[in-house]
């Protein structure tokens, strides 16, 4: 009788470990497809970022882009007003010395007969 429950006893022996073996097979394929996924979910990531970084470089640039041509033009717009202030300063001081002659040429004393007391009066 212990001949048979030694056979028994092996076979459970046996069946046990070939099930603790597929237990532990089963746990290992299942780790290995969650870090695999895991790797997967990672590289996704990355990409994205990376594509984050690429838009974001393309976005500052084109701001950088923009702003450098608001300068430019910017620039460009008081080069031309100064060049513009110089004229009509010029053109100023050509009013200036019209209008001093023309008051000179109007200042010219006049004046009128002598009345009492020998008062001389002058319009200016």
């Amino acid at each position: 009788m212990t001949w048979l429950l030694n056979i028994f006893g092996n076979i459970k022996n046996v069946a046990m470990l070939v099930l603790g073996l597929f237990g532990f097979g089963y746990i290992a394929v299942q780790k290995y497809k969650s870090a695999k996924a895991e790797s997967k979910l990672k590289n996704i990531e990355n990409k994205i970022a990376k594509t984050n970084v690429v838009v974001a470089k393309a976005k500052a640039k084109a701001k950088a882009k923009a702003k450098e041509a608001e300068t430019t033009t910017e620039i460009e717009v008081l080069r031309e007003l100064n060049k513009e202030k110089e004229v009509i300063q010029k053109e100023m001081e050509v009013i200036e010395k019209n209008i001093e002659t023309h008051i000179k040429e109007k200042k010219e004393k006049k004046v009128q007969g002598r009345t009492r007391h020998n008062k001389v009066s002058i319009e200016a």
